[in-house]
């Protein structure tokens, strides 16, 4: 049995209620991506679960699980991209600021970036 206190609330749940919802959760996750081999996990909460994300180092935008591209180098600094044309620009030595599709153009000319909700 696993005890959650909250500011006003206290919630009991059994091990098997636990695995059940955590079941629940992952399920459509896995159908939706067949050749998806694993899931990395930090947390679990009331509210549902918690999926590692990374940044690209080029662009910023997050990288979800199973999606960009990881490079290491010898001396094992760890680069992750997004997509591979993330990976050319920033071996191309190119700013992010000059290109018309980054979000930190789009900031620095003050156009309107569209809300994630």
């Amino acid at each position: 049995m696993h005890k959650y206190a909250g500011a006003s609330w206290d919630i009991v749940v059994d091990e098997a209620t636990y695995y059940e919802k955590i079941g629940q959760e992952v399920m459509p996750v896995i159908n939706r991506r067949p050749k998806l081999q694993k899931i990395s996990f930090v947390a679990h909460s009331l509210g549902g679960l918690v999926a590692r994300t990374e940044l690209c180092r080029f662009s910023g935008a997050k990288i979800y699980p199973g999606r960009g591209i990881k490079f290491v180098c010898a001396d094992s600094q760890v680069f992750l991209y997004l997509i591979s044309k993330c990976k050319r620009y920033f071996y191309n030595r190119l700013k992010p600021s000059k290109l018309t599709w980054m979000a930190t153009y789009r900031k620095q000319h003050k156009k309107e970036l569209l809300q994630r909700l």
